[in-house]
């Protein structure tokens, strides 16, 4: 029965409300499924990451899924990542320190983690900080690796512009 409803639920459309729904049914069916409590979380993150009114509501309700999954697997260490995401998503970033730091205690040489940590610093605007994981994300895993290849060229301009003092020539002469 959960293979069925899983089934279906990789057959709706990635992230949507019709995908949960299949995805909590199968989770009724194997409440210990650790998997599938994360893919809700996914899912109801990403709703969330394309805001609208209710984006804190939908943030709130990955969590919960996260931390299901946090509890079923405490080895898996993308639920905690995701989560300390949400942390940082609903501007609670003292918060989300630990679970990226939990992660990375968890998978200390995955890609995705390192880039994911290199976003948790983007956040917090803190571009020194958050160079050294996406060029150590890049350097384990080169080939498909959009979100640190581009942010990495997104820090890099922004590190540049600060250090070169651009501000498209608004000096003001000081007042005599």
């Amino acid at each position: 029965m959960e293979f069925g409803y899983l089934r279906q639920a990789a057959a709706a459309p990635n992230f949507s409300p019709l995908r949960v729904d299949w995805l909590k049914k199968a989770f009724a069916v194997e409440p210990r499924n650790s998997e599938t409590a994360y893919e809700i979380g996914e899912a109801f993150r990403i709703q969330s990451s394309e805001g609208g009114l209710n984006y804190r509501e939908l943030a709130e309700q990955a969590m919960a899924w996260f931390k299901r999954a946090i509890d079923l697997d405490p080895w898996g260490g993308y639920g905690y990542l995701r989560y300390g995401w949400c942390l940082d998503w609903l501007d609670r970033s003292a918060e989300s320190g630990s679970y990226c730091d939990r992660a990375l205690e968890l998978d200390p040489n995955g890609y995705f983690t390192l880039a994911n940590i290199g976003l948790h610093y983007l956040q917090l605007e803190n571009f020194a900080a958050a160079k050294p994981w996406f060029e150590r994300s890049l350097r384990l895993q080169w080939l498909d690796n959009p979100i640190a290849a581009n942010y990495l060229q997104i820090i890099n301009r922004r590190m540049i512009e600060a250090a070169t003092n651009e501000n498209n020539g608004s000096f003001v002469a000081p007042a005599r």
